[in-house]
């Protein structure tokens, strides 16, 4: 009689291989979920860092003959600081990391006989091009303007139905960010005037309203004769990204701007 095949152990080899393999696989994915998370986790404290972080400012400056400038800023309590001084011609700017000053020469601004120097001059002269470009394409286009309904973002503005509560959550916008971005001390002083009168009276208007805000010392006067400006300048205070993020994002994901800007897209 021939006697029964042996039985081998080769499935239950692979089934057992197979599962080893699996509980493998299961394990490096889980340290990879690990390591994602721990990334994450670190990335949320550095950007809730950077957001939260104080940014201390502090500025001066005097017009007239001689322009002097002084402004200082330091983020984190000096992690990272910068240092700008404008006077006699001499722009002095430093970076500071862990309150280290970092190497960096001052400049010296060249002017011509008309006061202005090489960036002002630049600038100058690209305006002066814009300018005219800017002319010459308004006055091809104002006809075009006047037939044309208008799809544009002050045209759904206009169309927009409910414009009170659009302009509250705006007046409530302004109002925060002036809260969060205001200065603790600010003092100005001195002479402006403007060769339109009116523009000189623009002005008085507006800084008679930031005088009524605490920690504003305004005393300005007024010259409706001609242009000037010689003023001086003293303000410091703080300021956090997150103070100034924050009310920008409920302003934009309150209903009336979300209705506006739906409004826009389904007339762009």
């Amino acid at each position: 009689m021939r006697g029964r095949p042996r039985r081998t152990k080769a499935p239950r080899q692979r089934i057992a291989a197979g599962a080893v393999f699996i509980v493998l696989i299961l394990s490096i994915l889980k340290y990879i979920a690990y390591i994602i998370l721990i990334i994450f986790a670190v990335v949320l404290m550095v950007l809730l860092l950077v957001l939260a972080a104080p940014l201390a400012y502090k500025a001066a400056a005097r017009t007239g003959e001689n322009i002097c400038v002084d402004v200082r800023a330091r983020w984190f309590y000096g992690v990272l600081g910068v240092k700008y001084i404008y006077k006699d011609n001499i722009a002095d700017q430093q970076f500071y990391i862990f309150n280290r000053k970092i190497k960096n020469e001052p400049k010296q601004i060249k002017k011509d006989a008309t006061g202005r120097g090489p960036d002002e001059k630049k600038r100058y002269k690209e305006d002066k091009v814009k300018s005219e470009r800017t002319t010459t394409k308004r006055r091809k286009k104002t006809e075009e303007k006047k037939s044309e309904t208008g799809t544009g973002f002050l045209s759904v503005i206009k169309n927009y139905p409910d414009k009170k509560a659009l302009l509250s959550k705006t007046l409530l916008l302004v109002k925060q960010l002036l809260k969060t971005a205001r200065p603790k001390y600010f003092k100005l002083g001195g002479e402006i005037g403007f060769d339109a009168p009116h523009h000189t009276g623009y002005l008085l208007a507006f800084l008679g309203v930031v005088r009524g805000m605490r920690g504003f010392d305004i005393d300005i006067t007024p010259d409706m004769k001609g242009r000037a400006f010689d003023i001086t300048l003293n303000a410091n205070g703080r300021v956090s990204l997150m103070g100034l993020c924050l009310p920008v994002a409920a302003f934009a994901l309150s209903r009336p701007v979300r209705r506006l800007i739906g409004n826009y897209i389904k007339n762009k």
